[in-house]
């Protein structure tokens, strides 16, 4: 089977041929957004579970994001990587994001704790921006 390109679907002339060229894009943005939303679910749940087991609510809003189709383009391209479902998964890691809002710095750690602690999650990589902030000033993440 030939591996499909965004450069390719985007010379396409017939939409039929089009829509199934894009469906392996389409299948993969899909499962990201579910993803998502389960992870999203797993916070609400630990919120609740700490609410009534220790009278606090440590989050304050959860959002989330899924990056758009041009920015995973121009992103697979900066890399010089051609632009396909397969380099998606392989090389992004950032094509959807959960971004959890607490008050205080504990509470960040609590529910990071919590949350890897679950046997379905598996943590890859862990970057500590309380401890060590990013240069643009925004350290409100783990």
């Amino acid at each position: 089977m030939e591996e499909v390109t965004f450069d390719k679907l985007i010379t396409i002339n017939r939409p039929e041929s089009f829509l199934e060229s894009a469906r392996p894009f389409i299948k993969l943005m899909m499962e990201y957004q579910c993803a998502m939303r389960e992870i999203q679910t797993k916070f609400e749940v630990l919120d609740a579970e700490l609410s009534l087991n220790c009278d606090q609510n440590p989050i304050e809003a959860i959002s989330c994001r899924l990056k758009k189709t041009i920015s995973i383009i121009e992103k697979l391209k900066r890399k010089n990587l051609e632009v396909s479902v397969e380099n998606i998964e392989k090389y992004l890691q950032d094509v959807a994001g959960i971004r959890v809002i607490c008050s205080f710095p504990k509470d960040v750690y609590l529910l990071a704790d919590k949350i890897c602690s679950q046997d379905d999650i598996r943590l890859i990589t862990k970057k500590d921006y309380i401890k060590q902030p990013k240069p643009n000033g925004f350290a409100a993440c783990i």
